[in-house]
């Protein structure tokens, strides 16, 4: 009973992926230009296209971790959470070809 209506078990959603997509941007004090991260796919869906970096979040890690691993997998670099902030999250059934996934956006500052 939910709100004191009943629910169907069958419709309620119990273990959705949880992806982290990271934009990850620098200034250059030189151009003063925003730079920002894109890495070329190398699976499917969408096997050699441009994208934001991303990763699933583990089962042992919040998500501000999550983003934090991604950064330093990617670019090898270990920033603290000052440098990372959840922008938005999207949850459209129909975002991703397969299984159910809700991504959190985030924006993480790499420093020069």
């Amino acid at each position: 009973m939910e709100g004191g209506v009943w629910v169907d078990a069958n419709a309620i959603l119990e273990q959705p992926y949880i992806n982290i997509t990271n934009i990850i941007w620098s200034f250059d004090q030189v151009t003063s230009k925003v730079n920002i991260l894109l890495v070329k796919r190398n699976t499917d869906p969408y096997n050699g296209y441009w994208a934001l970096p991303e990763t699933f979040m583990r089962a042992d890690e919040s998500a501000d971790e999550a983003a934090l691993r991604l950064v330093k997998e990617k670019i090898g670099m270990a920033l603290s959470d000052s440098h990372t902030e959840q922008l938005a999250t999207f949850t459209n059934r129909l975002r991703t070809p397969k299984d159910r996934t809700l991504s959190l956006a985030y924006m993480t500052f790499y420093p020069n």
